[in-house]
């Protein structure tokens, strides 16, 4: 019988029996090593955790900076997915030329909670109306329809609403 380092009969397995790099993942029984196995000084590198939503119960201090992407939609671009099948992000920005268009969000329940910026360029003084999804409101729509540049944010507060106010324009 092959072993490694002493022979079992003699002690058991020490971390000093094994090579550095000689266990790899796909040796490690899934669910196996649990939060007491890992020193409480232990610092994972970031890159090795997976990309994925991380549940926090408690209140979190963030020492270092957190900012969320900015997407720059197509012109004319009238609806903000928020879902995660969507664009990702929480900023957008969109400029407006033409058209007519109803402000709309894409919902799902992952995405109550959420809440965001969109920079808003209207070009054309193209006039505006909401989307059911959108609560806005109607003075800041009539506000819109002045060409310019706005500051929109947003507030999921549901799978079917979003509240959202805006800016005086900005220039």
């Amino acid at each position: 019988m092959s072993y490694l380092g002493r022979r079992p009969a003699d002690a058991a397995l020490t971390s000093d029996d094994i090579a550095n790099d000689i266990i790899t993942s796909a040796k490690i029984a899934n669910d196996s090593i649990v939060n007491a196995d890992i020193k409480s000084d232990a610092a994972i590198v970031a890159t090795k955790i997976a990309n994925t939503a991380v549940t926090l119960s408690d209140d979190q201090t963030i020492t270092g900076n957190i900012r969320g992407s900015l997407t720059t939609l197509s012109n004319d671009t009238n609806t903000f997915n928020l879902t995660n099948a969507g664009i990702g992000t929480n900023n957008f920005k969109v400029t407006f030329t033409t058209g007519s268009p109803a402000i709309t969000f894409t919902l799902d329940a992952n995405t109550v909670g959420q809440s965001g910026n969109i920079v808003f360029v209207n070009t054309g003084a193209t006039s505006f109306s909401a989307h059911s999804t959108c609560k806005i409101a109607a003075a800041d729509l009539i506000t819109l329809a002045t060409a310019g540049t706005y500051w929109m944010s947003y507030l999921c507060i549901s799978t079917t609403q979003v509240l959202v106010t805006i800016s005086t324009k900005l220039i």
